[in-house]
C-alpha cells in the first residue's frame, strides 16, 4: 500500500503510529491509528503542507492538537510499543490520498495526498478537528489545490516521490479540470460501505441474484451464495470481488426442501458468524393461468418462498439483533402491485411473501433490522426470455410480437439489467438505507406507474 509513499508521507505516518500510541485511554482508541493521529503526523511533519495551508487560513498550528485533545484523551508518552493497525477511516484516508495522487497525475503519495484524503473523510475525526476550528473542508481543499499548482513562498511540494525514484516535476493543474476527474473518479470508485459486514444470497448463481452476490461483495461484504447447483455455486464464488479481503462461500441447498436449507445454513452460521444481510431470492413458480395449477403447486411454491424465508430469517436475525445491524431483502415481483398475465401460482405466492416482509419489517425495526421488498419488472433473465416463449405459444405469436408488446407498456422502452436490481439492493444493504422499511419498491422502469 505504502510503495509509492515519499519519504515524508512516510514519516508522518511513522508519527501517526506514535501519537495513537499516546492515546490509548479511551477504548475506543486504543491500539488503532486514526485519521486525528495522521492529521497530528502531518502537524509534527513542519514546516509542511497543514502548516502553510493553516497560516494562509489564519489559524494556529497549535490549535489542532489542543482541539484533538478535547476529543480524546491522550494515555502516557508510548505507553504501546509497536506498529498499530489502522482504523477503517484511516484506511479510507491511505486509500484517499492514493486516489487524489491519481487524479492529479502524480505518481507518488505525497502529504499533500494525505491531507486531501483527510478533507475527503468528513466523518471521520480529523476532519471533525478541522471544522471546529471554523474551517470549511472546502475552502481547505481549495487552499491545498491552490498550493499544488501555484507554490507558496517557503513551502516545499513533496515532489520528490518514492525514495527509490528521481525528483519529478510538477505540473499546473486548473481546478475545473481537477474537479471533472474527481466527479469522475468518485463515481466509479468501488465503495466499501459493507466492510465487515456478512450477507447471505440466495438463488445467487445466475440472473438477478448473481448480480446481486456481485455488488453486495463488490461493496465489502463477505458473501454466502445458497443454491443447489454446487458447479454453479463453485464458479460464482470464484467470480465474486474480494478486494477488501474478504473470503466467500457457498452452501449446497434445494428451496423445495426448507428442512434442509434451515438445517445447511445454520450449520453455516453456526461456523461462520452472525449475517448481517439476507437475500431472498427464489426462482419462481412455473407459469401459467391460476385455473389450471393444482393444489400442489400453490403448497410447493409456498415451501419454497414463505416457508424458506422464515427459516432464513429465523437463523439470522439473532445475530442482527445483537449487531443492530440487520437487512432483510425479498425480491418478489411487481406482480404484487398488478397481477401478471399467465402466472397465476407466482402472483398468489409474491403477494404471500410481500405481506409477510411488512409484518416482519414492523416487528424488527427497534433493533436496527429494516426488511424490504424489491419489485422488478421485466428484467432481461432467463425466467423472462421463458416467459415470452410460453406467452407466445400459447397465443400463436412470435417471440418477437410477445418481447415487442411487453416492451410497449414500459415508459423506459427497454427491459432492466439484473446489475440494475443489485445497485438498488447494494443501496437497501447499506447504512444509508437505515430508515427505509417496510417498502415495496418498484424496479420497473415506470411500467406500473402507467397503470
Amino acid at each position: 500500500m505504502f510503495e509509492r509513499f515519499t519519504d515524508r508521507a512516510r514519516k508522518v505516518m511513522v508519527l501517526a503510529n506514535q501519537e495513537a500510541q499516546r492515546f490509548n485511554v479511551n477504548h475506543e482508541y486504543i491500539e488503532h491509528i486514526g485519521t486525528e493521529h495522521i492529521l497530528l503526523g502531518l502537524v509534527r511533519e513542519s514546516p509542511g503542507v497543514l502548516a502553510t495551508v493553516l497560516k494562509n487560513l489564519d489559524v494556529d498550528l497549535r490549535k489542532v492538537r489542543l482541539e484533538v485533545e478535547k476529543l480524546v484523551k491522550s494515555g502516557p508518552d508510548m505507553a504501546t510499543v509497536g506498529k498499530l493497525p489502522q482504523k477503517p477511516h484511516a484506511k479510507k484516508v491511505i486509500r484517499y490520498a492514493i486516489e487524489e495522487a491519481r487524479n492529479l497525475n502524480h505518481n507518488y503519495v505525497g502529504t499533500e495526498h494525505l491531507l486531501l484524503g483527510l478533507l475527503r473523510d468528513q466523518e471521520g475525526a480529523a476532519a471533525q478537528v478541522l471544522m471546529n476550528l471554523n474551517l470549511k473542508l472546502v475552502e481547505v481543499r481549495e487552499e491545498v489545490l491552490h498550493l499544488l499548482g501555484t507554490v507558496a513562498e517557503g513551502y516545499e511540494v513533496d515532489a520528490a516521490g518514492p525514495a527509490d525514484e528521481p525528483k519529478k516535476g510538477k505540473g499546473k493543474t486548473p481546478a475545473l479540470d481537477w474537479f471533472e476527474r474527481e466527479l469522475t473518479e468518485i463515481a466509479r470508485h468501488e465503495r466499501r460501505e459493507l466492510s465487515g459486514k456478512r450477507a447471505i444470497i440466495c438463488g445467487s448463481t445466475q440472473g438477478i441474484g448473481r448480480a446481486c452476490a456481485v455488488e453486495i461483495a463488490r461493496l465489502g461484504a463477505e458473501v454466502t451464495l445458497v443454491a443447489r447447483d454446487e458447479q454453479a455455486l463453485r464458479n460464482t464464488v470464484g467470480d465474486l470481488p474480494a478486494d477488501a479481503g474478504q473470503t466467500h462461500h457457498y452452501v449446497v441447498a434445494d428451496f423445495s426442501e426448507p428442512d434442509a436449507v434451515r438445517g445447511k445454513v445454520e450449520e453455516h452460521v453456526g461456523q461462520a458468524g452472525s449475517i448481517h444481510i439476507l437475500l431472498n431470492n427464489t426462482g419462481g413458480p412455473p407459469s401459467g393461468p391460476i385455473v389450471d395449477a393444482a393444489p400442489e403447486a400453490f403448497e410447493k411454491a409456498f415451501a419454497m418462498h414463505v416457508l424458506c424465508n422464515q427459516a432464513l430469517a429465523r437463523i439470522v436475525i439473532p445475530g442482527m439483533k445483537e449487531a443492530r445491524y440487520g437487512r432483510i431483502i425479498n425480491i418478489i415481483s411487481s406482480s404484487v402491485r398488478t397481477p401478471i398475465k399467465g402466472l397465476g401460482v407466482s402472483n398468489t405466492i409474491r403477494a404471500a411473501v410481500a405481506n409477510w416482509a411488512k409484518t416482519m419489517a414492523s416487528e424488527l425495526a427497534p433493533f436496527g433490522i429494516t426488511v424490504n421488498n424489491i419489485l422488478p419488472g421485466y428484467i432481461d433473465t432467463a425466467r423472462l426470455r421463458s416467459l415470452i416463449k410460453v406467452l407466445a405459444e400459447r397465443a400463436g405469436k412470435s417471440e418477437k410480437d410477445i418481447e415487442n408488446s411487453m416492451l410497449a407498456a414500459i415508459p423506459a422502452g427497454r427491459f432492466g439489467k439484473p446489475e440494475e436490481i443489485a445497485s438498488v439492493v447494494g443501496f437497501l444493504a447499506s447504512p444509508a438505507a437505515s430508515y427505509v422499511s417496510g417498502v415495496d419498491l418498484q424496479v420497473d422502469g415506470a411500467r406500473l406507474a402507467t397503470q
